[in-house]
Protein backbone atom coordinates (compact mmCIF):
# COMPACT_ATOMS: atom_id res chain seq x y z
CA UNK A 1 0.00 0.00 0.00
CA UNK A 2 1.35 3.43 -0.84
CA UNK A 3 2.59 5.79 1.88
CA UNK A 4 -0.05 8.28 0.73
CA UNK A 5 -2.81 5.75 1.31
CA UNK A 6 -1.43 4.66 4.70
CA UNK A 7 -1.06 8.27 5.78
CA UNK A 8 -4.52 9.50 4.84
CA UNK A 9 -6.93 6.60 5.14
CA UNK A 10 -8.40 4.72 8.04
CA UNK A 11 -10.15 1.43 7.45
CA UNK A 12 -12.53 -0.53 9.68
CA UNK A 13 -15.05 -3.39 9.46
CA UNK A 14 -13.31 -5.20 6.57
CA UNK A 15 -14.70 -8.10 4.59
CA UNK A 16 -12.22 -10.34 2.79
CA UNK A 17 -12.97 -12.36 -0.36
CA UNK A 18 -10.77 -14.44 -2.63
CA UNK A 19 -11.28 -14.56 -6.39
CA UNK A 20 -9.19 -14.78 -9.55
CA UNK A 21 -6.07 -15.62 -7.49
CA UNK A 22 -6.32 -12.40 -5.48
CA UNK A 23 -7.69 -11.33 -2.12
CA UNK A 24 -10.17 -8.45 -2.15
CA UNK A 25 -10.66 -6.36 0.98
CA UNK A 26 -13.84 -4.28 1.25
CA UNK A 27 -13.58 -1.94 4.28
CA UNK A 28 -15.42 0.95 5.80
CA UNK A 29 -13.40 4.06 4.93
CA UNK A 30 -13.19 5.86 8.23
CA UNK A 31 -11.84 9.16 9.38
CA UNK A 32 -15.01 11.08 8.46
CA UNK A 33 -16.62 13.32 11.09
CA UNK A 34 -19.41 11.44 12.89
CA UNK A 35 -18.51 8.27 10.93
CA UNK A 36 -20.36 9.74 7.94
CA UNK A 37 -18.30 8.16 5.12
CA UNK A 38 -20.07 8.28 1.78
CA UNK A 39 -18.17 5.80 -0.42
CA UNK A 40 -16.64 2.33 -0.50
CA UNK A 41 -13.22 1.27 -1.83
CA UNK A 42 -11.66 -2.08 -2.59
CA UNK A 43 -8.07 -3.10 -1.99
CA UNK A 44 -6.50 -6.23 -3.49
CA UNK A 45 -3.49 -8.41 -2.81
CA UNK A 46 -1.92 -11.67 -3.92
CA UNK A 47 -0.11 -12.26 -0.61
CA UNK A 48 -2.06 -10.41 2.13
CA UNK A 49 1.06 -8.29 2.77
CA UNK A 50 1.26 -5.90 -0.20
CA UNK A 51 -2.01 -4.17 -1.08
CA UNK A 52 -3.18 -2.27 -4.15
CA UNK A 53 -5.86 0.38 -3.77
CA UNK A 54 -8.25 -0.42 -6.62
CA UNK A 55 -10.28 2.71 -5.91
CA UNK A 56 -13.83 3.71 -5.12
CA UNK A 57 -16.39 1.09 -6.13
CA UNK A 58 -19.64 2.65 -4.90
CA UNK A 59 -20.64 6.21 -3.88
CA UNK A 60 -23.63 7.03 -1.73
CA UNK A 61 -25.65 9.95 -3.07
CA UNK A 62 -24.39 9.27 -6.60
CA UNK A 63 -24.43 5.53 -7.38
CA UNK A 64 -26.87 4.93 -4.50
CA UNK A 65 -29.68 7.48 -4.72
CA UNK A 66 -31.65 6.37 -1.64
CA UNK A 67 -28.88 7.19 0.90
CA UNK A 68 -25.97 9.62 1.06
CA UNK A 69 -24.07 8.90 4.31
CA UNK A 70 -22.92 6.29 6.80
CA UNK A 71 -21.24 3.93 4.32
CA UNK A 72 -20.28 1.13 6.70
CA UNK A 73 -19.28 -2.51 7.07
CA UNK A 74 -19.61 -4.08 3.61
CA UNK A 75 -19.53 -7.74 2.62
CA UNK A 76 -19.11 -9.35 -0.80
CA UNK A 77 -19.85 -12.69 -2.45
CA UNK A 78 -19.69 -14.25 -5.90
CA UNK A 79 -22.40 -16.30 -7.58
CA UNK A 80 -22.40 -17.58 -11.17
CA UNK A 81 -19.70 -15.13 -12.29
CA UNK A 82 -21.37 -12.04 -10.76
CA UNK A 83 -20.23 -10.22 -7.65
CA UNK A 84 -22.59 -8.94 -4.99
CA UNK A 85 -21.70 -6.16 -2.59
CA UNK A 86 -23.79 -5.78 0.59
CA UNK A 87 -23.41 -2.53 2.50
CA UNK A 88 -24.80 -0.30 5.21
CA UNK A 89 -26.09 3.11 4.10
CA UNK A 90 -27.85 5.43 6.54
CA UNK A 91 -29.10 2.53 8.73
CA UNK A 92 -30.36 0.53 5.74
CA UNK A 93 -28.71 -2.41 4.03
CA UNK A 94 -28.24 -2.26 0.29
CA UNK A 95 -26.92 -4.54 -2.41
CA UNK A 96 -25.11 -3.77 -5.64
CA UNK A 97 -23.80 -6.15 -8.31
CA UNK A 98 -20.95 -6.16 -10.80
CA UNK A 99 -19.21 -8.38 -13.35
CA UNK A 100 -15.91 -8.14 -11.41
CA UNK A 101 -14.87 -7.94 -7.74
CA UNK A 102 -13.50 -4.47 -8.64
CA UNK A 103 -16.83 -3.29 -10.04
CA UNK A 104 -18.30 -1.26 -11.51
CA UNK A 105 -21.03 -2.01 -8.95
CA UNK A 106 -24.60 -1.02 -9.76
CA UNK A 107 -27.00 -0.49 -6.89
CA UNK A 108 -30.30 -2.41 -6.90
CA UNK A 109 -32.16 0.90 -6.53
CA UNK A 110 -33.66 0.32 -3.08
CA UNK A 111 -32.69 -0.94 0.37
CA UNK A 112 -32.51 -4.72 0.72
CA UNK A 113 -33.30 -4.30 4.43
CA UNK A 114 -34.95 -0.98 5.20
CA UNK A 115 -34.35 0.97 8.39
CA UNK A 116 -36.97 -0.03 10.98
CA UNK A 117 -38.15 -3.16 9.15
CA UNK A 118 -36.74 -5.37 11.94
CA UNK A 119 -35.81 -4.69 15.58
CA UNK A 120 -32.40 -3.11 16.21
CA UNK A 121 -30.41 -1.21 13.62
CA UNK A 122 -30.01 -2.43 10.04
CA UNK A 123 -26.21 -2.35 9.87
CA UNK A 124 -23.18 -4.62 9.39
CA UNK A 125 -24.34 -7.05 6.68
CA UNK A 126 -22.47 -10.29 6.22
CA UNK A 127 -23.13 -12.82 3.48
CA UNK A 128 -22.67 -16.54 3.95
CA UNK A 129 -22.97 -19.20 1.23
CA UNK A 130 -23.49 -22.71 2.58
CA UNK A 131 -22.05 -25.87 1.03
CA UNK A 132 -25.36 -26.53 -0.75
CA UNK A 133 -25.20 -23.10 -2.44
CA UNK A 134 -27.88 -21.49 -0.28
CA UNK A 135 -26.91 -17.90 0.52
CA UNK A 136 -27.83 -16.07 3.71
CA UNK A 137 -27.62 -12.47 4.85
CA UNK A 138 -26.75 -11.76 8.49
CA UNK A 139 -27.09 -8.25 9.95
CA UNK A 140 -27.96 -6.23 13.00
CA UNK A 141 -27.07 -4.05 15.96
CA UNK A 142 -28.46 -5.05 19.38
CA UNK A 143 -30.54 -7.71 17.59
CA UNK A 144 -28.95 -10.15 15.13
CA UNK A 145 -30.93 -11.35 12.12
CA UNK A 146 -30.34 -14.00 9.45
CA UNK A 147 -32.42 -14.58 6.31
CA UNK A 148 -32.12 -16.66 3.16
CA UNK A 149 -31.16 -14.69 0.08
CA UNK A 150 -32.99 -15.20 -3.21
CA UNK A 151 -31.27 -17.14 -5.98
CA UNK A 152 -30.39 -13.86 -7.71
CA UNK A 153 -28.82 -12.60 -4.42
CA UNK A 154 -30.82 -9.33 -4.63
CA UNK A 155 -33.60 -9.98 -2.08
CA UNK A 156 -34.17 -11.70 1.24
CA UNK A 157 -37.02 -14.10 1.90
CA UNK A 158 -38.90 -12.39 4.78
CA UNK A 159 -40.45 -15.74 5.77
CA UNK A 160 -36.98 -17.03 6.68
CA UNK A 161 -35.87 -14.16 8.95
CA UNK A 162 -34.68 -15.47 12.29
CA UNK A 163 -33.69 -13.05 15.06
CA UNK A 164 -31.54 -13.39 18.16
CA UNK A 165 -31.13 -11.07 21.13
CA UNK A 166 -28.65 -11.23 23.98
CA UNK A 167 -27.65 -8.50 26.43
CA UNK A 168 -23.99 -8.75 25.38
CA UNK A 169 -24.56 -8.66 21.60
CA UNK A 170 -23.69 -5.32 20.00
CA UNK A 171 -23.07 -5.67 16.25
CA UNK A 172 -21.27 -7.43 13.37
CA UNK A 173 -22.70 -10.95 13.51
CA UNK A 174 -21.10 -13.40 11.07
CA UNK A 175 -21.41 -17.03 10.05
CA UNK A 176 -18.24 -18.99 9.22
CA UNK A 177 -17.51 -22.54 8.12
Amino acid sequence: MSAELRGRRFFADPSLSRCEGRFFLYPTTDGSPEWAASSFRVLSSTDLAQWDDDGVILRLGEDVTWADRFAWAPSAAERDGRFFFYFTADDNIGVASAPSPRGPFVDSGRPLVARGAYPGRAIDPSVFVDDDGTAYLVWGNTVAHVARLSDDMLAIDPETVSSWEHPTFREAAHLHR
